[in-house]
């Protein structure tokens, strides 16, 4: 499997030569370099693309098995087909970073599009607290996108007061909102970015001059992730107790660690890339194309076999399993077929949260009239109940009354 050297037509040889001199040191496209073997017969790159694969086939396994686990336990699919979408990230990371190992000229523009897809599974996340908190009778989709205001409305008992107020429930429901549903639509953008300057030569995968979009690129991706992974954190802390019996916080841990794992690893080796001396290819055991992708993404290929096991745990079936009683009470797992994969692949929820966020303050609105209604109900039926018990024994008519006023 040693790559030959290719000999370039003239017309990529003058490319390459005005990237060299404008500060880009990278040819393109990607090849492979032959190096020193360090492991037998091995060099760094065809080692790195046998560990990979390897980590890839185990990871997509085991977290198959999970998501094969839910598809048998189906007792709550309006959670567990999120937990299906968030679980096969995992799989269709773990198979992409093996590609772009083995096909390094790939990387820009695969891994372009894995951001995207990872955008997806953390909105996805968030769409799984919001379905935890409304719960499985959940009238209908706008209940569910409500449902973290309205809990943490009942959790300080009171509406939503003070909708002017930067502090105040509502505009911190639509900033987290905000946050998390804008990642997926702006890293389609980059993705668009990366690509077009990729193929003009304006990307330039090791340089973080201004003259080249990579580091533009990289830093806004961080930037919309930040801000994505904060909008899930400041919504999951003040329900924290509504839902600690779902392992949330493991289940967060799960996918935050992995995200915050990759951004300070892509932005140290951002960094020493930009620095590189002689020291680092001194001995000649690694390329530039190691050291710029195949390395960093073997370090990730790696990570993602300790997270498919993690979550396992995180993301088990324990809450969806039936127990005894519910069995002999009549209930059964619900029996989606092959039709759940499809089911699981499409957008329809995310689309619809997206759309959400353009009209957050007509729904917020919507609810808070919703909610005014009730109290105010609520406290003529106290009324009424207190009007129909005067003091001492009360007779056998206006008790009925007020069991039937309570009971309303």
């Amino acid at each position: 499997m040693q790559s030959d050297n290719m000999d370039y037509p003239i017309s990529v040889r003058r490319r390459q030569d005005s990237r060299s001199e404008a500060g880009c040191d990278i040819s393109s496209p990607f090849v492979p370099v032959p190096t020193v073997p360090i492991a037998g017969p091995y060099d760094f790159y065809h080692l790195s693309v046998i560990i990979s694969g390897s980590c890839a086939a185990f990871s997509s396994i085991i977290v198959l098995m999970l998501m094969w686990q839910h598809v048998t336990h189906f007792s709550n699919p309006k959670e567990q087909i999120h937990i299906l979408r968030i679980c096969w990230f995992i799989a269709v990371y773990a198979i992409g970073i093996f590609i772009m190992i083995l096909v390094p000229r790939t990387f820009v523009y695969l891994q372009s599009v894995l951001v995207i897809y990872e955008s997806y599974a953390l909105a996805y996340f968030y769409l799984l607290i919001c379905q935890i908190l409304a719960g499985p009778n959940a009238a209908s989709q706008r209940d569910v996108f409500l449902a973290p205001l309205v809990a943490h409305a009942h959790r300080v008992g009171t509406s939503l007061p003070n909708r002017d107020s930067f502090f105040s429930p509502f505009n911190r429901f639509r900033i987290h909102w905000i946050g998390v549903f804008q990642c997926p639509v702006f890293m389609v953008f980059m993705t668009i970015a990366a690509s077009v300057t990729q193929a003009t030569d304006k990307y330039c995968l090791s340089s973080n001059k201004s003259y080249y979009a990579h580091i533009y690129v990289q830093v806004l991706q961080i930037v919309s992730k930040a801000a994505a992974i904060l909008g899930v954190v400041h919504t999951y802390l003040p329900l924290r107790r509504e839902l600690r019996r779902h392992r949330t916080l493991s289940k967060l841990w799960a996918f935050k660690l992995l995200i915050f794992l990759q951004v300070v690893q892509t932005f140290s080796f951002s960094i020493v890339n930009s620095r590189k001396g002689p020291a680092i290819e001194a001995y000649g055991t690694l390329s530039q194309i190691d050291i710029l992708i195949g390395l960093p993404l073997l370090l990730v290929s790696c990570e993602l076999t300790f997270f498919a096991v993690f979550y396992h745990y995180a993301y088990g079936t324990i809450l969806y399993r039936l127990t005894h009683e519910q069995q002999q009470a009549g209930k059964r797992y619900d029996t989606p077929g092959w039709g759940v994969w499809i089911e699981m692949l499409k957008i329809n929820d995310l689309v619809n949260a997206i759309k959400f966020m353009f009209r957050i303050n007509k729904e917020v609105h919507l609810l808070e009239l919703q909610m005014h209604m009730q109290d105010a109900s609520s406290e003529r039926r106290e009324e009424t109940v207190s009007s129909l018990k005067p003091e001492g024994d009360i007779g056998g008519e206006n008790r009925a009354m007020v069991e039937i006023v309570e009971s309303a």
